[in-house]
């Protein structure tokens, strides 16, 4: 009995994260646009978030006390967990399936909002408001409720007051009485979600009266487009409200004309074992049959990496939702260049934290899984790189719009590019589109036609935002002795090279999404290892160059004649190692003696080989673009050794300056951590030993 008190808690707690999140985000927008000196709108903002944060730590510290109670009659308890698992292990079932994952990041974002809450100064009502919107999204995920139809298109409806609205108010020279329609309006759109939910949960309408509502909900639909697209058409309204209603106004039909009676919202894990498996012949002869023990964690996840790398991973998912909030409150109160510093703060802090959870998933591969290997390119890696590129790259861009309001526009896309791209990746891995192509993606729930909608609905809606302000964000103060060789076209074309390396990953990992939507049936490459590091080792060779020689232009005010001799010691010693580290290997290999080679070195001699029979040009073909990469292999060792060097000699010159230069080390380190790990990624595979062949046909 208490174990069902704790299950109706948790589900109580959840409703109640989901209700004050809605709360919360109302009331911050509210205050926004409230007049000056009415804190009211504010004060329960902030006490609905506080409600909210509480309510999510409440419902993920219930889950886990049914974990560790052992609650098997509980489905999520019953397939995660066992008798057998240690405490870490027990631990580690709480996000191992969706439901768990999503309440592990709603609880990184609740602490991160708490946070905010205190020391959010007068940024706090935008930015809680943005995250209380995606929380609200993320809540939506573990409702486990169905929803009539009907009541989901009059959900629609009510999203479609907040265009409305805009343009009432945007369109106020339409007529004076024209603004006093929105309230009117809401009322309207309430009484039919009323009616709506009143018939789902009683059925106390008639079929004539509820037909007759499903009519006047329809005419308001199309007479509110139709209104929006006349007031556009007149030139009294902007784009984004238009733009914005007339897509809430097709979801709506769309979801009215959707022929499934009723929608699935989300995938509770309170659940009753008996209420998902009601068919199991264990409750046709026993209704209140509890299980003596559970499946256990998968034996791939019975690892200490489990227990803090999904942790660590998702605190960096959630760190990089807090520039993007930023990013929607300074476009909203058109505070364009305020947000600058803080962003940067904490979009150094995601990029570290997302970074520190992708070199501990590297690891735990290394141990458990390719024989030595800790990169596969597989879809769910390549999730959690692309944000983490994007990430670095808005980093950059943000550093040359703090020095001179530079690169805003760049700083806007990447900062929101990098958010979407954390969304789309929980749409690759909890959609069931993956298939059999990732060993990390979950099971389909049922919910990825939920998570398109959210994912669609956010996209376009902070799309549209940034369209509005595009023409008002800063530019740089124009000088006459403008140069282009500066520490600003520097950072610009790092974060650019980052930001192409994030879409070329982007495109191919998307392949089975592309081939779900338009029907097409592209084949993911056969070496997949080798395929992405044909493409990326360029990407890395820019990288290591302008990370070599941006450091440079960014602590000196460097001519070019100063910066041939500046770089002319590092290169020279980048160029010599390189090549006496290329000598030996070339040696032990002319000697049989065993060495480490380059990462795909035997690819390139069999691809060589292997054009030997297809005649003359084939061969010259496959010499010249194996060639080519042999030498990429070469040229991507020198300039690693090269940022190396040059990362070494700035700090060595910063040091030689002043020791409180300490504390603008930072940059330079990281930089060398990239030399490294390019180097670790270029001699890795050459130790790697395949230990068994298939030899039986497919």
């Amino acid at each position: 009995m208490l174990a069902l008190i704790s299950g109706s808690t948790g589900t109580f707690l959840t409703y109640l994260a989901f209700v004050s999140a809605l709360v919360a985000l109302v009331a911050y927008w509210a205050s926004i646009f409230a007049a000056r000196g009415q804190r009211g709108w504010f004060r329960i903002g902030q006490a609905a978030f506080g409600v909210h944060a509480l309510s999510v730590l409440g419902t993920i510290g219930t889950l886990f006390g049914l974990i560790l109670t052992q609650q098997y009659q509980y489905h999520y308890v019953y397939s995660h967990s066992s008798n057998e698992l240690p405490l870490g292990y027990s631990i580690a079932c709480l996000w191992e399936g969706q439901e768990g994952s999503f309440l592990l990041w709603m609880s990184w974002h609740s602490i991160l909002g708490v946070v905010l809450m205190i020391w959010g100064g007068t940024w706090r009502a935008g930015v809680l408001g943005t995250l209380a919107s995606i929380q609200l999204l993320l809540t939506s995920m573990i409702l486990g409720i169905y929803l009539d139809n009907r009541v989901v298109f009059v959900v629609f409806l009510l999203l479609l007051w907040v265009p409305l609205y805009a343009v009432l108010r945007q369109g106020a020279e339409i007529g004076a009485g024209w603004p006093r329609l929105a309230r009117p309006a809401a009322a309207f759109l309430f009484l039919f979600l009323g009616v709506n939910l009143a018939r789902a949960q009683t059925g106390f309408l008639s079929s004539d009266t509820l037909n007759w509502v499903f009519v006047l909900e329809l005419l308001f639909t199309l007479g509110v487009m139709g209104f929006v697209a006349w007031a556009y058409g007149r030139g009294r309204i902007g784009f984004v409200p238009f733009a914005g209603t007339m897509l809430l106004g097709l979801l709506a039909l769309a979801a009215f004309w959707q022929p499934v009676e009723s929608w699935k919202i989300g995938s509770s894990p309170f659940l009753l074992l008996r209420q998902v498996r009601p068919n199991d012949p264990m409750f046709q002869l026993n209704p209140d049959y509890v299980p003596t023990n559970g499946n256990g964690l998968n034996s791939l996840l019975q690892n200490y990496w489990m227990v803090i790398h999904p942790p660590m991973l998702f605190l960096g998912f959630a760190a990089t939702a807090i520039p993007f909030c930023f990013v929607v409150a300074s476009l909203v109160e058109r505070r364009y260049a305020e947000w600058v510093k803080a962003g940067a703060t904490w979009t150094l802090f995601s990029v570290l934290v997302l970074g520190v959870g992708i070199i501990m998933g590297g690891y735990w591969a290394y141990e458990t899984l390719n024989f030595g290997g800790y990169w596969n390119w597989d879809p769910v890696e390549n999730a959690s790189l692309v944000p983490w590129l994007t990430g670095v790259g808005s980093l950059h861009a943000l550093l040359a719009f703090r020095r001179n309001r530079s690169q805003a526009h760049l700083t806007y896309v990447l900062v929101i590019a990098t958010f979407i791209l954390v969304l789309y990746s929980t749409f690759l891995t909890r959609s069931g589109v993956l298939g059999e192509a990732s060993v990390h993606s979950f099971t389909d729930l049922g919910l990825s036609g939920q998570l398109l909608i959210l994912l669609f609905v956010y996209l376009a809606g902070i799309v549209l935002l940034l369209i509005e302000h595009w023409n008002r964000l800063p530019q740089p103060p124009q000088k006459k002795d403008e140069r282009i060789w500066t520490r600003e076209f520097f950072l610009y074309l790092a974060a650019m090279v980052l930001a192409f390396c994030a879409l070329e990953i982007s495109v191919f990992t998307s392949l089975p999404v592309i081939n779900k939507i338009i029907g097409t049936q592209y084949a993911p490459p056969a070496n997949v290892p080798f395929f992405y590091y044909k493409w990326n080792v360029w990407f890395g060779i820019a990288i290591a160059v302008l990370s070599a020689v941006g450091q440079f232009f960014f602590w000196t005010r460097i001519e070019k004649e100063q910066l041939k001799r500046a770089i002319s010691r590092p290169l020279l010693a980048a160029v010599l190692a390189a090549l006496a580290v290329t000598i030996v290997l070339f040696v032990r290999r002319l000697t049989d003696a065993p060495a480490a080679t380059f990462a795909f070195h035997e690819s390139y001699v069999k691809g060589i080989e292997g054009a030997a029979e297809q005649g003359f040009f084939a061969q010259l073909l496959a010499i010249l673009g194996n060639g080519l990469m042999m030498i990429a292999d070469d040229l991507l060792l020198a300039c690693a050794l090269f940022t190396i060097f040059a990362n070494t000699d700035i700090i060595i010159r910063l040091l030689r300056r002043s020791r409180k230069n300490l504390r603008h080390l930072g940059g330079s380190l990281a930089h060398i951590g990239f030399g490294l790990i390019l180097l670790g990624a270029l001699f890795s595979s050459g130790y790697q030993d395949v230990i068994s062949v298939n030899l039986a046909p497919a």
